[in-house]
């Protein structure tokens, strides 16, 4: 059935004509732009994780509160563990991306709720160096 098949492009070839997006999966190909899609995104896939590559860092999609999928290679990124085991990131081998991703489509409350959760964990990481100022204020005074 056309009406519920997913169009896959790449940024660098997307159609001018597309009226709805809805089911539409874009392979960003382009440095520096990246950043400002997230916010527009549905969910985050770490493109650079399915490689023996170590990773992309997540945290901008963390920030704008999207689920984030990674596959097997993030070593460059190790806090990432601590969102994996908060169930805030999923992390999956290529050969099961294709289900993970069907499933997250299908439920928009599990995707706000990943998104969430990573937010949440990323926001208690935050405010270090304040913290730190704070805290040697208090040895200078």
């Amino acid at each position: 059935d056309e009406k519920n098949e997913i169009g896959f492009y790449k940024l660098s070839e997307l159609p001018l004509d597309i009226k709805d997006f809805s089911k539409v999966i874009i392979l960003v190909d382009q440095m520096g732009i990246l950043g400002s899609l997230y916010r527009i995104a549905d969910i985050a896939i770490i493109g650079g994780s399915f490689i023996p590559h170590g990773g992309q860092n997540p945290l901008e999609a963390i920030y704008w509160e999207k689920p984030v999928i990674f596959g097997p290679s993030m070593e460059n990124f190790p806090f990432i563990k601590e969102f994996l085991e908060r169930g805030a990131c999923l992390q999956v081998k290529e050969e099961k991306l294709k289900d993970l991703l069907e499933d997250l489509l299908k439920h928009p409350n599990k995707r706000a709720q990943l998104g969430k959760r990573a937010y949440q964990i990323f926001k208690q990481k935050t405010g270090a160096t304040e913290k730190i100022l704070n805290l040697l204020k208090t040895y200078l005074e």
